[in-house]
């Protein structure tokens, strides 16, 4: 049998595995991680503290996307929320919100983070939230929240 050959079976059988739904080690992310949705824009918030924090952003019709409304009329969807009522307390909790590419509207974007819920006691957290466009980070803001509080952290424009 040729080398032609042989590349060409493992080529064929390549295709028939993934094809038959026999690559989910390829499909799923490592135990532990997130997977993240991310576009045109992702705004990512994480904590190390078990308080359940919440992520707001604003698009520019004033809409707001958060855990209450986790699809937006522009577009935009809030994917991925940590310690929802005090629940599932994790080690590294991430809450995450994006546009598809070619979905965001064109202006200026809010974002604001919520301190929900005291989990265990800690009354405060520090967070940091991360602005990204078309996969590149262009801001980072790090800070505390207390309980109880909405606070605004940035703005930015799209595109």
């Amino acid at each position: 049998m040729g080398l032609g050959v042989l590349v060409l079976l493992l080529f064929v059988f390549a295709l028939a595995f993934i094809w038959l739904g026999q690559s989910d080690l390829l499909d799923e992310p490592p135990f532990g991680w997130t997977v993240l949705g991310s576009g045109d824009i992702q705004v990512t918030l994480s904590w190390d503290s078990t308080a359940d924090l919440d992520l707001i952003v604003e698009d520019p019709f004033g809409e707001r996307l958060w855990l209450g409304k986790r699809i937006s009329g522009s577009g935009g969807e809030l994917d991925v929320v940590a310690h929802d009522n005090c629940e599932d307390l994790g080690d590294t909790p991430v809450e995450n919100t994006y546009w598809f590419p070619g979905s965001a509207p064109d202006g200026e974007y809010k974002v604001y983070v919520i301190y929900a819920a005291d989990c265990e006691g800690t009354g405060t957290a520090d967070y940091t939230v991360r602005i990204r466009k078309n996969n590149r980070t262009i801001e980072e803001i790090s800070n505390s929240i207390v309980e109880d509080k909405e606070q605004f952290v940035t703005s930015f424009e799209w595109p």
